[in-house]
Order: structure tokens, then sequence, then C-alpha cells
């Protein structure tokens, strides 16, 4: 078994573990959750539109802010943090068709953050 394949694997299963007990937005903050932050946006940006995209970018820095992801308790150096953190997205994403199954998880992480924070509309 390749690594890469491992990899393929395992995102999905780690995506969709997190949201599905609903340990992402209700754990304590702890290091490793900024590096799933950091992946669940490369994930965004590598799968989704350009609209979501931008409308789970928006979500995930709302988190940040309000002290829901990340062990600081400083937005500024958690923001810092996750772009320091992301990875390359052909890493996690190998092939355009693992991406259907990581937005579907993308989807159902986001609808289950939106009971946690409130984010303003497009105007």
């Amino acid at each position: 078994m390749s690594v890469s394949f491992r990899c393929r694997v395992a995102i999905p299963i780690l995506l969709w573990s997190s949201f599905a007990t609903g340990q992402v937005a209700q754990a304590p903050a702890s290091g490793g959750t900024l590096q799933q932050e950091a992946d669940y946006r490369v994930v965004a940006a590598r799968c989704g539109t350009p609209a979501f995209e931008k409308g789970f970018t928006r979500q995930s820095r709302a988190m940040v802010a309000a002290g829901l992801v990340g062990s600081t308790k400083d937005p500024v150096a958690a923001e810092k943090a996750i772009t320091a953190l992301r990875r390359n997205p052909y890493r996690l994403i190998a092939t355009p068709a693992d991406c259907r199954a990581e937005l579907v998880a993308l989807a159902a992480l986001q609808k289950q953050r939106t009971r946690f924070v409130k984010t303003p509309r497009g105007r």
C-alpha cells in the first residue's frame, strides 16, 4: 500500500469522523486543530467552487476569531499559524475524483458550524 493511497483514504475518513462526532466545533482547541483547519481550507480551495471556498473560509475565520479553533486566544496568531500550516493541495487530494466525498464532508461540517458562528451574507 503506497503512502499516497493512504493519504487519499485517510483524509476523507478524518473529515467524516471529525464532523460526524461533532468534535471539530465542540472540542477544546489544541495545536492539532490548526492543522486540521488549514487542511479544510486547502480542500475547500482545491475542490470547491470559488463561492464555496469564499463562504467556507469566511466561516472558518469567524470560528478562529471566536476562539473555537486554535489553542491561542489571539486570533491573529492563529490565522498566521493556519496560513503557515497549509499543505500542498495535490498531496491532500490526489485526483479530482476524490473531491466529491471531500465536498460532501465539508458541506456537512459547514452546516454543523452554523450553530456556533453566524457570518454575514455577501452584500
